[in-house]
């Protein structure tokens, strides 16, 4: 790889840690950005995992008031989505590149989609939070078996993909576990580093990582998480979804007839 390489990985890490502060999906940026590179589509995503996780932690610093009245509840999810995420990954390694490379355009669509509907799930969301009280909160509560089992699956979606995965975290703890918006965005972002984390341990020993380009966008990823608190709010949300879903279209066809 050339230095015009590292620094287009870089600035595909620093738009992907921006976006990922404000709407998430931030895969769909570095993806398809290290598929122009010439890395194939499992180097891609293992490379992209692996320099995104430190991105999410960036991200995840905000949400530590909301997360100390949670702790049960994230400690409970943490192993299910941990152990679908190690699945996931996993998964990738052992079947034929073939097959990543023809669900793949799938996924991107499916992310795609999410991203496309994320304000009418927000909103539901916000509807099925409980009613206001002086002290809104809920009780740090365990989850039920239907929420570790909904979060487990969202793993293996995070493990083997992971684009999209805040949106289906999100919409899982929405329809399993009502909770004001921003407690539910502080367990959504806490489990996606877990999970997040855990696939690029798997990826790290796997021998598919592009290690200069993953730490290229890892430095972008910190910067632009960064930036994305400071800046992101600024550009509309229907821009910016705009541009994503335009994004996820050019991927998925570069996959399918790249």
């Amino acid at each position: 790889m050339n230095a015009s390489d590292l620094v287009g990985a870089g600035l595909a890490g620093l738009a992907a840690g921006a976006i990922n502060v404000v709407v998430g999906s931030g895969t769909l940026v570095t993806f398809p950005s290290l598929l122009a590179l010439g890395v194939p589509a499992v180097a891609a995503n293992a490379t992209s995992t692996v320099g995104l996780v430190f991105g999410s932690i960036s991200g995840s610093v905000g949400y530590r008031a909301e997360l100390s009245q949670r702790w049960t509840l994230v400690q409970a999810l943490v192993p299910a989505v941990c152990l679908g995420a190690v699945g996931g990954s996993l998964l990738v390694l052992v079947a034929p590149p073939e097959v990543f490379e023809a669900v793949v355009p799938l996924l991107i669509l499916a992310a795609t989609a999410a991203l496309l509907t994320q304000p009418a799930l927000t909103a539901w969301v916000a509807r099925r939070r409980p009613p206001t009280t002086p002290d809104p909160t809920p009780a740090d509560e365990g989850p039920s078996p239907r929420l570790v089992t909904g979060i487990g699956a969202a793993g293996i979606y995070g493990g083997y993909f992971g684009a999209g995965l805040g949106i289906v975290l999100l919409a899982v703890l929405g329809a399993a576990h009502p909770d004001d918006l921003q407690g539910t965005n502080a367990v959504k972002n806490a489990l996606a580093v877990a999970a997040n984390s855990l696939a690029a341990v798997v990826f790290a020993f796997s021998g598919r990582v592009r290690w200069d380009l993953s730490a290229a966008i890892a430095v972008g990823a910190l910067l632009g998480g960064q930036l994305g608190a400071q800046l992101g709010r600024r550009v509309p949300d229907a821009v910016l979804r705009g541009v994503m879903v335009a994004v996820g279209l050019i991927a998925a066809a570069s996959v399918a007839f790249g």
